[in-house]
């Protein structure tokens, strides 16, 4: 009987300890807390001012953060979460790398310091496993030196001059080295990101959350302060506040023909072009308001009004295009398939329409860009034919309204309806230099050339470009009158006056200003 009890008591045990590690523990970093979780359930929230990162080796949770050192963790089987230890480095803690058995936190001097297991289950650190990059051009070497860190040493031969970016303005950032730390004016300083993305560690086959320490640029100093220094952010790179600096001998990474294009960013834009009409009393104007998104993979939405045309004149003729599309986006290429709204003067030229849309070249580089416009619209020649509904083929009809048949049902096809294209390409750091053509059946044309103005940023975050250009643009006016001629309508199958379509074309020079505003 004992012995009965015994075993069911151990199979118990056994059970209870399954369900309790067979779902996985995970930790993820959300601002200043830290949520362990077990499988999909969160079990604990750890408030962690300034942690960069965690990491899930065992029973145990290591967080990183920063110049706090490291906090360490234990779940225990009732998936309760205690603190054991906390560690001091000398320099701060970003992230962790797990190598077999063997725990290495990694520091914003690229060295690796090593942690061991004590036999009271607590942790300590031991000696710097090596440094990441060694020594090298750029670098401050001191003597080497023995740094006490609780009951362990650490040795430090190697230090790389280095600071954080403070902050960021549209253009530029604020690195907290000055004149105290060698930094002078013109030298150049390294961002190393420290966004967080998930890494897969083959050793360990599974994702871990680290700091990404992505180069995302190579910048100048442009002015400097006793402890704080200010660089400018170039074409295509990016800083983020908590990013690494470093001061290095790299060449700028600034490109002005091919730089990349910031993800997860909002855009608008726009321009108005007036222009009165030569020979005439007519006013009119060309005016676009587009949107886009582009997100974190390679997809931007973009839509909104393109080439509104607006005629003061008797009719007072207002065509317009009305598009959305989708399109696969990278830096350097991009292609889109969407739909869209045509209106125009001419009532056979108003329906809905397919687009298409190329980029060849970086959107704020050397590139060119079309869009091809096809409207779905019916075949007007259909209405011509006709049969006397109760008589012969081919009788002789004079009256208005008199019933009838068509000869042919209604058809309907893809006719081109227009293009949009511009090129542009740099001609110094802040001006880009672009040409514009367009022209849709809808009722407008227009030509333009001139220059686009990095007034504020790099064309990330914040940034404002005026574009202002000169050329010519006119508007058409479509007008319908009724003819003796007869035709078969074959909605009504009633006989109508045909609607023979004139248009006459408004135009003159234009001088255009614009804006495209873009934001996070």
């Amino acid at each position: 009987m004992i012995c009965r009890m015994s075993l069911l008591f151990l199979f118990c045990i056994l059970l209870i300890s399954f369900n309790v590690y067979s779902e996985e523990i995970t930790c993820e970093i959300d601002k200043d807390t830290t949520l362990i979780k077990s499988g999909e359930s969160v079990i604990s929230k750890i408030e962690t001012t300034g942690a960069i990162s965690c990491m899930v080796a065992g029973e145990n949770i290591f967080v990183a953060r920063g110049g706090s050192g490291v906090d360490i963790y234990k779940v225990t089987a009732e998936k309760k979460v205690e603190r054991i230890s906390t560690l001091t480095l000398p320099n701060e803690a970003i992230g962790f790398r797990l190598d077999g058995e063997n725990i290495s936190v990694i520091t914003a001097t690229f060295s690796y310091v090593g942690i061991k297991k004590n036999t009271d289950g607590s942790f300590s650190t031991i000696s710097v496993a090596r440094n990441i990059f060694g020594q090298k051009a750029g670098f401050v070497v001191s003597a080497a030196k023995e740094e006490k860190i609780g009951q362990q040493k650490v040795s430090q031969e190697t230090k790389r001059i280095q600071g954080k970016v403070i902050e960021v303005t549209p253009g530029y950032a604020i690195i907290d080295l000055g004149a105290k730390d060698g930094i002078e004016k013109n030298m150049r300083i390294e961002i190393l990101s420290m966004e967080q993305k998930k890494t897969y560690n083959i050793k360990t086959q599974a994702y871990e959350m680290m700091p990404s320490m992505e180069s995302t640029a190579v910048s100048p100093v442009v002015q400097v302060s006793e402890d704080r220094c200010m660089i400018r952010i170039g074409r295509g790179n990016r800083a983020e506040v908590g990013d690494i600096a470093l001061l290095t001998e790299k060449p700028l990474s600034e490109t002005l023909y091919s730089p990349s294009y910031e993800k997860n960013l909002h855009r608008i834009y726009g321009r108005i072009s007036p222009f009165v009409g030569i020979n005439t009393l007519t006013v009119g104007s060309l005016v676009s308001v587009m949107y886009d998104y582009t997100f974190s993979i390679p997809l931007k939405i973009e839509g909104g009004l393109r080439n509104a045309g607006i005629l003061f004149s008797k009719s007072n003729t207002s065509p317009f295009q009305l598009d959305l599309i989708p399109s696969y986006n990278t830096d350097l290429f991009e292609v889109g398939l969407g739909g869209g709204y045509s209106y125009s003067g001419h009532e056979l030229k108003r329906n809905f329409t397919f687009l298409q849309k190329v980029r060849l070249g970086a959107i704020d580089g050397t590139n060119f860009t079309m869009w091809n416009s096809f409207i779905y619209q019916e075949k007007h020649s259909s209405w011509f034919s006709f049969d006397m509904a109760g008589s012969e083929s081919g009788s002789q009809i004079k009256n208005v309204g008199d019933p009838c048949t068509p000869n042919k049902d209604r058809e309907y096809e893809f006719a081109w309806n227009g293009f949009d294209i511009e090129a542009s390409t740099p001609v110094s750091k802040s001006v880009n230099l672009f040409t514009h053509w367009a022209y849709s059946q809808a009722g407008w044309f227009m030509g333009e050339i001139g220059i686009k103005n990095f007034v504020k940023g790099n064309d990330g975050d914040g940034t404002i470009i005026i574009p202002v250009s000169i050329g010519g643009a006119a508007v058409v006016d479509y007008k319908g009158k009724k003819t003796p001629v007869l035709v078969c309508n074959p909605d009504t199958k009633k006989l109508e006056y045909e609607t023979d379509w004139t248009d006459e074309g408004f135009g003159g020079p234009i001088v255009s200003i614009g804006i495209d505003y873009r934001w996070k």
